[in-house]
């Protein structure tokens, strides 16, 4: 069980707010799950679809770390520097 007061405990409350997939374009979430997210940084991955507006990207691509698609390293505040891995 995680303390209360740890980093990555506090990370679950805020990346619960992309739990309902229903809220996200089907599509642009599909097209995010086929690019190739492993090594890209967060704020890589928040510019990949340009023609899209950016608040919607970065939505989808926390719902891919929220849903375990991707991951990255949750022991500090997350910032545009994290790196997305695939997930095993």
């Amino acid at each position: 069980m995680e303390r209360a007061g740890s980093a990555r405990a506090g990370k679950r409350p805020f990346l619960a707010g992309y739990r309902r997939a229903w809220l996200f374009d089907p599509d642009l979430v599909a097209a995010l799950r086929a690019a190739d997210l492993d090594g890209m940084s967060l704020g890589d991955a928040f510019r990949l679809r340009p023609e899209c507006p950016r608040p919607l990207v970065k939505s989808a691509v926390l719902y891919l770390l929220w849903s375990g698609h991707v991951t990255t390293a949750l022991d500090r505040p997350l910032s545009t520097g994290h790196v997305l891995r695939r997930a095993a």
